[in-house]
């Protein structure tokens, strides 16, 4: 389900978990994940709901929960993959037309916590496309207040050699025109 903000409601709608080391990464992105910064000065603040262009609603479940009663961190990422999901669903590629990315670096900062049957939002946002891979950023919210933010970098590949390959075409175009902010290129 997508809800755009107020802002945004004329837009279409059509439109293993695995760390690596920075240098791992970077060689396998081609990106330096810690030096390049957003070079467009009008990017909202992944603080606010209105820079993300889908926000996936998700009521807390019980199981996702530690003996705190609040969400236990790593299921964040769950999270974020259902974002992930989300956001492929709603460019048009969901179901057997889901494309094949893997997961080369994850990384989430905390700023709050999420209880048991919250109503929570995931926002999901494109900010880097590459030749072969892209960086897309994640928010969950409560409300209007983030608790978690998030980044991914995933690589397109072949699925049955896992050999990175380039960016189709038609996804790159369906993101920059589904994206409210273009993401940086290259």
């Amino acid at each position: 389900m997508l809800l755009p903000s107020d802002e945004d409601a004329s837009r279409p709608a059509h439109l293993s978990y695995e760390t690596f080391g920075p240098g791992q990464a970077a060689a396998l992105t081609g990106y330096s994940l810690f030096t390049k910064r957003h070079a467009d000065a009008n990017r909202k603040p992944m603080t606010e709901k209105s820079a993300f262009t889908l926000l996936h609603p998700l009521r807390v479940r019980w199981a996702e929960c530690d003996a705190q009663g609040i969400v236990f961190n790593v299921n964040y990422f769950l999270y974020f993959d259902v974002g992930m999901t989300e956001w492929l669903r709603a460019l048009g590629f969901g179901g057997g037309a889901m494309l094949e990315f893997y997961t080369v670096h994850a990384e989430a900062d905390y700023k709050g916590s999420a209880r048991f049957d919250e109503m929570i939002h995931i926002g999901m946002r494109c900010a880097r496309l590459g030749r072969t891979s892209m960086t897309l950023e994640a928010a969950i919210f409560r409300g209007d207040d983030v608790l978690t933010q998030g980044k991914l970098v995933y690589v397109h590949a072949e699925p049955k050699t896992q050999t990175k390959t380039p960016l189709p075409e038609d996804f790159v175009a369906r993101v920059l025109e589904f994206e409210k902010t273009a993401p940086e290129r290259g």
